[in-house]
């Protein structure tokens, strides 16, 4: 679990990731020492996709959003957050051989927060908590009294310095983003799909049950019924028009060919209006971030 404006995290080892110990990780590991967060966000994991979960938001508070299906960069945070994590536990495992890896969390996590964050230019435990973390490094380092002040004029002194290095984390983040965009972009090419494009969707992993040796990564064709921003589409089998909608990123898309204009219409081609549709569009935006 990650906050998206001062790094901090959170790592939790769990034998099953089952709803009920997703759920009770947020609430004793993340809701009992920082708060409730605004927002939460996920990828759609079956634990962070259940009823329960849901329900555990709602009565918080906590307004819950998801990445698009087979799009991780959709929760980068997290993503570079954890082969960072599992850089720094990598290192430990192979220096302590025989010791259990999930023994080395909580040093490592020690490791991850006191380092100066590349996106804000801060640590994230001085983010945080207000001041550096002492390491054992730091044992033969003479600690400096510092001056004896009120806790008024401390909390007051505090209050400043965290106001102003976060106001400079989120600055940094800003040009952070904004270079990280500029790189996607340049590396992303594609089509722009209009409603009544049909397009086929990419799916690398077989349907449960289903012989992976005959599956084919490409599924449909489905049909584009709404065109949302950050280039996701609401796509629908128009076979099926009852059936569920789906919200994609554009990168899991690639242009079909229209059935042709001679083609005799069919009664399962129809699609019910745009606005039969729309309700899913509440449920895809997002704060604090977990896989």
């Amino acid at each position: 679990m990650v906050d998206y404006l001062t790094k901090w995290c959170e790592a939790v080892p769990v034998k099953q990731q089952d709803a009920r110990t997703i759920a009770s990780v947020i609430v004793s590991e993340w809701v009992s020492r920082y708060g409730v967060p605004v927002i939460l966000h996920s990828d759609q994991g079956p634990a962070f996709e259940s009823y329960l979960l849901r329900e555990i938001c709602a009565f918080l508070g906590i307004h819950k959003t998801r990445t698009t299906p087979y799009h991780p960069e959709g929760n980068g945070l997290v993503e570079r957050t954890n082969r960072t994590i599992k850089k720094i536990l990598t290192t430990f495992v192979d220096r302590y051989e025989g010791e259990r890896w999930d023994e080395h969390i909580p040093l490592c996590m020690l490791a991850y927060r006191a380092a100066t964050h590349e996106s804000t230019g801060y640590a994230p435990a001085f983010l945080q908590l207000g001041h550096d973390l002492r390491l054992p490094s730091d044992a033969d380092t003479p600690v400096v009294p510092a001056d004896l002040v009120g806790s008024n004029e401390y909390a007051r002194s505090l209050r400043e310095r965290l106001f102003a290095a976060l106001q400079i984390a989120r600055e940094n983040i800003g040009h952070a983003q904004q270079h990280q965009k500029t790189v996607y972009d340049r590396r992303s090419h594609g089509p722009v799909y209009e409603v009544g494009d049909y397009v086929l969707l990419h799916r690398p992993k077989a349907p449960p049950g289903a012989p992976a040796k005959f599956h084919h990564v490409w599924q449909g064709p489905y049909v584009i019924v709404i065109k949302r921003p950050n280039n996701t589409y609401v796509i629908r089998d128009p076979s099926q028009p009852h059936a569920d909608v789906q919200c994609v990123h554009y990168n899991q898309l690639k242009p079909y060919p229209p059935p042709r204009p001679d083609a005799q219409p069919s009664t399962s081609s129809y699609l019910p209006p745009v606005s039969h549709t729309a309700e899913i569009s509440t449920s895809n935006t997002n704060t604090l971030s977990e896989h």
